[in-house]
């Protein structure tokens, strides 16, 4: 015959054992997806730093004497957006893989709800991270294409004059802020 009060004592053994065993699991997954995230991003930095340097040591030797270092500059772009998405072609992390168990056991099953939304935070991150490089990619080549003289701007433009009819110019707008800029000692004058 048992005691009174041992069914609800073991009741409570088994809810500490089950909580224990499940915060066990949880920070173990958690720590394991903290750490697959950490080592994709770090292997992510150092593509980009080499071959960003390999870029920019390609992009002085090619620039010759008087564009050194804006080649130098390029090739460091183009090097770092090489070796972005180079990490992410050969990289295998998906937070999927690391996704924390669901499963909070049989007495904290509220705990499911946070367990997936632990999970949900990662995967959005994930695609933060690569909505990121898109868009740096995308500065990256505006930067580029607009760059100083001798740029890709400048390629373009000139391409394009050269398909207008003989004869004709492209003219341009001067915006008064870029000439005052550009040369300070102008006075504008403001008109109403």
């Amino acid at each position: 015959m048992r005691e009174k009060g041992t069914g609800k004592s073991l009741l409570y053994k088994d809810i500490g054992q089950e909580q224990s065993f499940e915060l066990g699991r949880y920070n173990r997954q958690l720590a394991g997806a903290e750490t697959a995230r950490e080592l994709d991003l770090e292997s992510s930095t150092l593509w980009q730093a080499l071959f960003g340097t390999v870029g920019a040591a390609a992009g002085f030797a090619l620039g010759g004497p008087a564009g050194g270092a804006a080649g130098a500059m390029k090739g460091w772009t183009v090097g770092r957006e090489a070796g972005k998405w180079g990490q992410r072609a050969f990289s295998d992390y998906d937070p999927a893989d690391y996704a924390i168990s669901t499963d909070p056991g049989k007495f904290d099953v509220s705990q499911r709800y946070d367990f997936e939304d632990i999970n949900r935070q990662f995967e959005a991150a994930e695609r933060s991270r690569l909505y990121k490089d898109i868009t740096g990619t995308g500065t990256a080549i505006a930067a580029m294409f607009a760059s100083g003289k001798g740029g890709l701007w400048d390629n373009w433009s000139n391409e394009s004059r050269n398909l207008l009819p003989l004869g004709e110019e492209l003219t341009t707008y001067v915006d008064p802020l870029d000439q005052l800029i550009k040369n300070p000692d102008v006075r504008l004058t403001v008109t109403e």
